[in-house]
């Protein structure tokens, strides 16, 4: 059912404030709610969307550490 599709909204994109928030499209609104995330965000829709915990291709602390690196 459409309703159980996984979601995932992103809010500050690759910047080091980044922050995400999970659930299905049945819930995502009332995360998204929840966490105070706010226009602009990405809205991803899919079986992709469960995948940001076992990728974590972004980390903030990451991208902060590499700043102070080259400051």
């Amino acid at each position: 059912a459409p309703s159980t599709r996984p979601a995932a909204l992103v809010a500050q994109a690759t910047l080091p404030d980044q922050r995400v928030v999970q659930g299905t499209l049945a819930d995502i609104a009332g995360a998204a709610v929840a966490a105070n995330i706010q226009s602009p965000a990405l809205l991803i829709v899919g079986d992709v969307a469960a995948l940001g915990a076992v990728l974590g291709w972004f980390n903030p602390a990451s991208l902060e550490q590499e700043q102070h690196l080259t400051a």
